[in-house]
């Protein structure tokens, strides 16, 4: 059982979203603040889309995600395409590794937007050594380059570094900040 993914952390995700509603929140401002490429969105790490708000999604014309876990696919038509189709939005679901297949993507959409949704700080926990991982981020942005692009993940996913503070937080229409108590609670 992994649980980054399968049926057991999508239920874990499903039951959990009222939990997790301002760290959503706080996504959903930014993302909504950005100006950015509109046409097609290329979204790596999909998941159901469990903190990606549709309003955001539906600005797009088109969407691929990509996801590794194959109730990815199902799940997120099941928690946005509805209201996707509804506003026009064509959506293409793929299981397998967006990661793998991005220089194939980034000749295909190179006028898409990319948006790496918690995949990028997952990294450290493959069979690579931090070392490798931080040449692999970093020879991922000399590639994205050309393209706009951007990335959210979860503060457990990378390295912490004992006696440096953490930037500081972006105040949310929400009204919560990720850094307070009650953020972390």
């Amino acid at each position: 059982m992994n649980l980054t993914g399968g049926w057991h952390w999508h239920w874990r995700a499903w039951r959990s979203q009222d939990r997790w509603a301002p760290a959503s929140a706080q996504i959903a401002d930014w993302l909504m603040a950005q100006t950015m490429p509109r046409k097609q969105l290329v979204l790596i790490g999909a998941s159901a889309g469990w903190m990606l708000p549709t309003a955001w999604l539906a600005q797009f014309d088109e969407i691929h995600a990509w996801d590794i876990d194959p109730l990815a696919a199902p799940l997120f038509r099941w928690h946005h395409a509805r209201n996707l189709k509804r506003q026009g939005t064509a959506l293409h679901l793929h299981t397998g590794d967006g990661l793998a297949r991005l220089t194939d993507l980034l000749q295909t959409m190179p006028g898409a937007f990319f948006w790496f949704d918690n995949v990028l700080g997952q990294l450290r926990f493959t069979n690579e050594t931090l070392d490798a991982v931080d040449r692999r981020l970093r020879k991922l942005q000399n590639t994205l380059k050309p393209v706009a692009w951007g990335s959210v993940h979860d503060r457990m996913s990378g390295p912490a570094v004992q006696g440096i503070a953490l930037p500081m937080a972006h105040q949310s229409l929400s009204g919560l900040a990720i850094e307070t108590p009650e953020g972390q609670a």
